[in-house]
């Protein structure tokens, strides 16, 4: 490399410095400062030079022949339009083009413009759930993106889009691009043959061709949609799901479950069929080869439930629950369950019938959207070896749980053992202490996306809450959601139940829970509430030693006197070590899980 005005050998050590710089940066502008400030020193031009050999040239064989091999399936749809003044040609070397691929990983890429020295970037080919556009929020008309580069954002759109032909109209996805330039750096990443055979999507180059957008298909094709019906969707389709993880109760599980389930595009399972899964020790554990029986309670009305069946009683259960959904909301278009489910196989794996349960109880519900894959919510009551399950049979998954105050979340549990469940005791150390909070997994958090609502903005905040909802869902938003509902039970004149009542965001606590009690409970919370952005008792002396704080837990909280003497000994107990535990994890620094969960809104 050479220092400005002086010919000297590549430094090796500046080289290695810019080799690893580039290899770890998360973002365009640290390259571009890395290149300014080594403009001080070194010239530009041969950093640039170093960063195309190391980055670019070692791989410019397998990037011409992903081109050209992309491209040449992308002529062979008859639908894409990417002529234009300067065609892209399967023998165009690719360094003619303005944009250069920079690899920095199997999965990971810069794209360096040469005209306007500035880098894209980092693109990747793997799909990342905390940074995906809201593509679904229009699903009006047919789906248009303009100039998508990321890999996994094409394989997340073919995995949730359904053929034209399942669909029965027009559903392409139409993807355009402005310059051949980008098109031609997309095409260098990667094989792109799946997505591009699965003709759902339509490639447009240039400003005349995005006016062919949307392509009339009868008279430019003799395609005629309107003769295909709509087909139910089949289990291979199944490929994303949502996880609700109530960690606890009282924390608007029911609010949430009510305001979603006004939202067409929203199917909302609550304590679905599935939560009686097949259970052979731990399900985590469980063998999918070495089933045989399934103790499954299914649809109400079509089967006997709490029997024992066999692999192929439950495709006749399932064929029967399709006569069942078309004698009570007359389906004529779907075609029968059973075939469209088990056609031509023989066996049914655990995954097909839980898969098939699962989009039972979604045309059970009435709604089903069918322009992309059901958006489903699967509340499984803190069944955690279902989750362990249901991660292994989905491609995609998200993950919402409902949070609360937790001084009120707490008041409300330790009234509902009290009040609802007399005699019942033995949770109130786990809910007082909220230790459900850290049993909510395990998952791999650091790689999906986990985030938490809080009730009081879906109370003060319903539009702004549930638009951010319906983002992270990829759904349309929809203004029925915030509607009360009809309720035959409430005692309002209206006739409805009011579901952004704000009295539970102002409960009085104060029959169970004395000032020292709350006091004691914001050391324990201390870290969860700023974490969530709630308001904490705020102590301005010194830190509680933890030994002084442990004597503080001995003294009794106020509710413990309305426990019945008989218990009341034992319960203490319980409530002691339990507190003492979560207290030594606290001081020690040991609860990381609620640094892994984000708050849905700032």
């Amino acid at each position: 490399m050479k220092r400005k005005g002086v010919n000297m050998n590549y430094d090796n050590i500046i080289y290695e410095k810019i080799v690893d710089y580039f290899g770890v940066a998360t973002d365009t502008k640290y390259l571009q400062n890395l290149v300014e400030l080594l403009d001080n020193q070194y010239s530009k031009e041969d950093i640039l030079d170093l960063l195309i050999r190391n980055f670019h040239m070692q791989y410019k064989t397998c990037f011409q022949q992903n081109y050209s091999n992309n491209l040449e399936n992308i002529l062979q749809n008859t639908y894409s339009k990417i002529s234009t003044g300067t065609p892209l040609s399967l023998h165009s070397d690719i360094s003619e083009y303005s944009l250069v691929v920079l690899r920095i990983s199997e999965t990971d890429f810069f794209i360096y413009n040469k005209v306007s020295e500035e880098f894209i970037g980092p693109v990747t080919t793997k799909y990342d759930v905390d940074d995906r556009p809201y593509y679904f929020k229009d699903l009006s008309n047919e789906l248009f993106y303009e100039n998508i580069i990321r890999v996994g954002d094409l394989t997340y759109l073919m995995d949730h889009v359904r053929h034209s032909s399942l669909y029965g109209a027009d559903n392409h996805v139409y993807l355009y691009y402005d310059t051949p330039d980008l098109l031609c750096a997309l095409l260098q990443l990667c094989d792109l043959s799946e997505i591009i055979r699965s003709d759902k999507f339509i490639f447009l180059l240039g400003t005349e061709n995005k006016k062919l957008y949307p392509i009339n298909f009868l008279d430019e094709y003799g395609v005629d949609y309107s003769e295909t019906k709509t087909e139910l969707v089949g289990i291979d389709e199944f490929k994303s799901i949502t996880l609700w993880c109530p960690h606890n109760p009282h924390c608007g599980t029911s609010f949430f479950y009510n305001i979603c389930n006004q939202n067409e595009y929203i199917s909302y399972l609550l304590k679905p069929v599935v939560n009686s899964m097949p259970k052979v020790g731990h399900a985590s554990k469980l063998e999918i080869s070495t089933l045989e029986k399934h103790k499954w309670p299914l649809i109400e009305n079509s089967i006997e439930t709490n029997k024992t069946y066999t692999l192929s009683e439950v495709r006749y259960c399932l064929y029967k629950t399709n006569y069942y959904i078309m004698g009570k909301y007359k389906y004529k278009a779907f075609e029968t369950m059973f075939f469209v489910i088990t056609q031509y196989k023989l066996t049914l794996s655990i995954e097909e019938i839980f898969k098939a349960c699962l989009l039972s109880e979604v045309y059970l519900d009435a709604k089903s959207n069918q322009r992309t894959i059901p958006n489903i919510i699967v509340d499984n009551h803190c069944r955690n070896e279902l989750y362990l399950l249901l991660v292994k049979f989905f491609r995609y998954y998200k993950i919402l749980t409902p949070e609360r105050h937790f001084i009120t979340r707490t008041a409300s549990n330790i009234n509902h053992f009290l009040i609802v469940a007399p005699q019942r005791y033995d949770p109130l150390d786990y809910y007082l202490c909220c230790l459900n909070y850290y049993h909510i997994g395990p998952f791999p958090l650091e790689k999906y996306a986990f985030y938490a609502i809080r009730l009081e903005d879906g109370k003060l905040m319903p539009e702004q809450t549930f638009r951010a909802v319906c983002k992270f869902l990829d759904v349309p938003y929809s203004n029925d959601m915030l509607n009360d509902i009809p309720n035959a039970n409430t005692l309002s004149s209206s006739g409805t139940l009011s579901l952004f009542d704000k009295t539970p965001l102002t409960r009085d606590v104060s029959s169970v829970l004395s000032e020292f009690d709350i006091f004691r409970l914001n050391i324990i919370y201390k870290s969860r509430l700023i974490h969530f952005g709630y308001d904490y008792m705020d102590d301005t002396h010194q830190p509680i030693p933890l030994d002084v704080f442990k004597e503080m837990l001995k003294v009794p909280f106020l509710f413990e006197h309305k426990i019945p003497e008989e218990y009341r000994a034992q319960v203490r107990q319980n409530i002691y070590e339990s507190m003492c535990d979560v207290a030594e994890r606290i001081y020690a620094g040991n609860m990381p899980f609620a640094r892994l969960i984000k708050p849905l809104l700032e």
